[in-house]
């Protein structure tokens, strides 16, 4: 071994009972277990509590660790291996001692009873005892903060070398006080963290000093929503976690402030609003703030901007290596890309998801709920039942339900329903999430309008789907355009129809199977309306757009009897239709048909009994009957019917 005697580390001041308590929080029984597990180190406890006249003091033992004393020239020092603070193993110890005799450390500390051995892993030296580790490291970090530093340094490289996992870097990081540390480890590994050692992190992060928030906005977001999924879903805006993101609003730094903001703003469920304050987060280059703008712009009925977004958090994630974040991104891409009707791009972002680490935890939910709905969307639109079944049975779980992405996986429950030919499927689900809905205009309450318009149409309650339509806030929104261009042609309204398919055709970047919907409805209207050859070419593009995307289902969500002789004509074979027949006009006799027209005016019973010169009785026997022939139970859902059937031209 060579001689480093000739080195004198500083001397320091002997440490008394207060100091030490001090040095523990005032734990008397940590103090006392100090004592208990250094006891066959008599100089050393005698130093620690003041008493007798030992060679050094602690922070002379930490000094020994970084100077690179051996254990045989000082007695002291056997402390000094105590105070490493790190736990050791046989590759780290020989990387921190790259010119010490290993045995001889090994074998020294044993023999002092700083260490077990563990017959069952050779590789284990033992565990240094934890109370005079803290004490050691908080005597050397407030003595010799630069030599503190530097050993952090080694360590940290030591740790890395000998490839360490991330929660493991960070628990010592933490207990070192490394704030250096911590951030090097938090930064590339924020998702994984946040999935496998949620209180450790949320302890980390909070250890951080109030500067890191200008400089690291990210990882104070982290904390944030940390705090919010400790107490309640997401979804929940109860005032007390609301409050607490209220605390970061406040921020000296703008971009934690924004994000803080947006998702305030999100609990409130004012979604619309939430995406207009996002707006700046769109030229960060942090991977959070991105994804958490595409989230609100995805909420927000903003696919296209959503899509930049998440592309461009998944490409900062996977330069800084998160790979956590990436799959979270990569999982929202799918649903973001699905619901614009492009399938292939959709299919290829969950291939990336799948190659890459499984979430734990929380974490497990929020990736796993895109992941699921993009693929329900996938299977339902492939026809693919089996597929369908699967995930609707991995999908119960209240928590996907509590997710942000909920409207979406409705709306793939939605389009499962048609292949299953179950419009029933959704009746549970609408009443569970009715205290999640935000208001009326907001993108959410509008998929939950639109799923109940299509379960109506399914069960054949076309009066009841055609008066909800009405209600639709935003009725040219391109999600809400196929299904009024559907009640359309169930009223025999072909150029109506027409005229609202080519409205979403018009729209910029609609996404292949989006564009193949709109052109077999644009295609139904066409031939009804004379214009067969148009029909006829229209239909043959959508049916090759849905063959390359792989998806049936935009060709199978027009009436099957009024798209069967267009099938016949441009000899392709006829799609099972998802949506039930359209019904042929009633043919009302003149009377009945007249008080159509007296009901529709909003004229009473009285009146229409003179208009007609008959009874009030017979005017309410025939009321009954227009209930029948019709198919409805009161005079809205009659007017409904009438309208779409055209009884009111």
């Amino acid at each position: 071994m060579t001689s480093s005697a000739s080195i004198d580390p500083p001397r320091a001041p002997l440490l008394d009972a207060a100091e030490l308590l001090a040095l523990v929080d005032n734990d008397t029984d940590r103090a006392q277990h100090v004592t208990h597990e250094v006891g066959r180190l008599k100089p050393v406890v005698d130093v620690m509590l003041g008493r007798g006249h030992a060679v050094g003091t602690v922070d002379d033992a930490a000094l020994g660790v970084l100077t690179n004393l051996h254990l045989s020239e000082r007695e002291v020092d056997f402390f000094a291996a105590m105070a490493l603070p790190v736990a050791l193993t046989h590759s780290l110890a020989v990387e921190l001692w790259p010119d010490n005799d290993f045995s001889d450390l090994l074998e020294g500390m044993m023999a002092n009873g700083l260490i077990l051995a563990d017959d069952d892993d050779v590789t284990v030296i033992g565990r240094i005892p934890d109370a005079l580790r803290r004490v050691a490291r908080q005597e050397c970090l407030r003595r010799h903060p630069d030599t503190y530093r530097h050993n952090m340094q080694r360590i940290r490289e030591a740790m890395k070398k000998t490839e360490q996992p991330p929660a493991v870097r960070l628990q010592q990081a933490f207990e070192d006080k490394d704030i250096a540390g911590m951030i090097e480890v938090l930064r590339p590994n924020l998702y994984s963290l946040t999935s496998e050692v949620p209180r450790l992190m949320y302890s980390a992060l909070g250890a951080l000093p109030t500067e890191v928030q200008t400089t690291h906005p990210d990882l104070m977001f982290c904390r944030a929503f940390l705090a919010v999924q400790a107490k309640a879903p997401v979804t929940n805006a109860d005032s007390t976690v609301v409050s607490e993101l209220e605390e970061f609003t406040r921020s000296s730094s703008r971009e934690l402030r924004l994000l803080s903001s947006i998702l305030v703003l999100r609990l409130q469920k004012s979604f619309a609003e939430s995406d207009r304050v996002a707006e700046p987060l769109r030229t960060s280059t942090t991977a959070i703030s991105r994804l958490h703008a595409g989230l609100s712009a995805l909420l927000a009925g903003r696919y296209t901007t959503a899509a930049r977004d998440f592309e461009a958090a998944r490409q900062i994630a996977t330069l800084a290596g998160d790979r956590m974040l990436c799959r979270d991104a990569e999982s929202k891409l799918a649903v973001t890309r699905v619901l614009m009707g492009d399938l292939v791009a959709a299919d290829r972002h969950l291939r990336r998801l799948r190659t890459l680490p499984e979430p734990t935890g929380r974490i497990r939910e929020m990736v796993r709920c895109g992941e699921y709905t993009a693929a329900l969307f996938i299977a339902a639109e492939r026809l693919d039942r089996d597929e369908v079944e699967r995930l609707i049975g991995l999908t119960q779980d209240a928590a996907y339900w509590h997710d942000e992405l909920w409207p979406f996986l409705l709306l793939a429950y939605r389009r499962a329903a048609q292949v299953l030919g179950v419009p029933s499927l959704l009746t549970a689900i609408l009443e569970e999430i009715r205290p999640m809905l935000p208001a009326a205009d907001e993108m959410p309450a509008q998929i939950v309008t639109i799923c109940q318009v299509e379960t109506m149409i399914s069960a054949r309650h076309l009066g009841a789907a055609h008066a909800l339509a009405g209600r639709l806030a935003a009725a040219d929104a391109l999600m809400a355009l196929p299904t009024r261009a559907r009640l359309a042609l169930y009223a025999g309204e072909f150029q109506e129809a027409a005229d609202l398919s080519a409205k979403t055709l018009a729209f910029d970047l609609l996404g292949p199977l989006a564009r193949a919907e709109a052109m077999t409805l644009a295609a139904c209207a066409a031939w009804h309306t004379g214009r067969s050859t148009e029909a006829q070419s229209m239909l043959r593009e959508a049916a090759a757009i849905a063959d390359l995307q792989g998806g049936r289902r935009s060709l199978a969500v027009v009436p099957g009897n009024l798209m069967a002789p267009l099938y016949a004509a441009c000899e392709i074979p006829t799609s099972h239709s998802l949506v039930p027949d359209a019904l042929p006009r009633p043919k009302l006799p003149p009377t009945l048909l007249h008080l159509v027209h007296l009901i529709a005016q909003g004229r009473p019973n009285s009146e229409i009994a003179n208009e007609l010169h008959v009874s009030t009785n017979t005017v309410k026997s025939n009321i009954q009957r227009l209930y029948r022939v019709l198919d409805v139970h009161n005079r809205p859902e009659l007017l409904a019917v009438a309208a779409e059937r055209g009884l009111l031209r």
